[in-house]
């Protein structure tokens, strides 16, 4: 589909433990560090995959030395398809992922994650849930911007590669009613 705008969404594709379907991605081509996250967050050892993603630069006008930013944003669900009928198991997610970027400001960057009610997944028997992540670095040109955006995507996919294929929340005392402190009694 044609936007307009020369942007282009080519459709969804499911990328699951093909990373040659990733590579294949025209939005990834030129795009290494792009192709890189999809990559990990599509790999057969991730309990994620991706559903949809965009990038593009913006100029930027009052944000210091910083005249243009990378802007993007990337939607995963949990591979297991119950998982994501369970808004904790994605909010423990967005947990993860916002550790592996802390103070990414010092690198101009900014990532937001925001919990969205999924329209439908396919063998879902409840409401699904899945994650929006937007990707922001600023920089003093396009390749300073780029390279912020490569550094945080890089964090966010080491941060994936390292989660368990089992990664879910997992109720514990602190639900019935007692504090990490004291152990819930």
């Amino acid at each position: 589909m044609d936007h307009g705008n020369g942007h282009q969404n080519y459709g969804y594709k499911r990328l699951k433990g093909d990373p040659d379907a990733v590579r294949a991605i025209p939005e990834v081509k030129d795009w290494p560090e792009l192709e890189g996250f999809l990559i990990s967050v599509n790999g057969d050892g991730s309990p994620i995959e991706s559903v949809g993603c965009e990038k593009g630069f913006f100029q930027v006008e009052s944000a210091g030395d910083a005249v243009v930013k990378l802007g993007s944003y990337f939607e995963v669900i949990f591979t297991e398809v119950a998982l994501n009928e369970r808004p904790e198991n994605l909010l423990l997610l967005a947990s993860d992922l916002l550790k592996a970027v802390e103070r990414c400001d010092k690198w101009w960057g900014d990532v937001e994650i925001i919990l969205e009610i999924f329209k439908g997944i396919p063998g879902a028997k409840r409401q699904p849930w899945g994650l929006m992540i937007r990707v922001t670095n600023h920089g003093r040109n396009e390749e300073e911007a780029r390279k912020f955006w490569g550094v945080t995507l890089k964090r966010l996919g080491d941060a994936v590669s390292r989660m368990p294929k089992g990664f879910r929340f997992r109720a514990t005392n602190i639900e019935a009613g007692g504090s990490a402190e004291d152990g819930g009694a």
